[in-house]
């Protein structure tokens, strides 16, 4: 098994509505296709990893 970090620097630090402050974390992907730029992430149910939210299971996104 190998694990790739990778790190975005952005230039807009305001990507986020509100002043609430922005945490960064790493975690597994279970993401299997391309997906667009800040798209909600949840943790799949059966696996853990994170994986595009569904739109359905509110309170689930974890992270952009």
């Amino acid at each position: 098994m190998s694990f790739t970090t990778t790190i975005e620097k952005r230039a807009d630090n305001r990507i986020f509505a509100g002043n609430d402050p922005a945490h960064t974390a790493t975690g597994v992907s279970g993401i299997t296709a391309a997906t667009p730029m800040l798209t909600p992430l949840m943790l799949d149910d059966t696996t853990g990893k994170l994986v595009a939210w569904d739109g359905q299971k509110a309170g689930t996104a974890v992270g952009v």
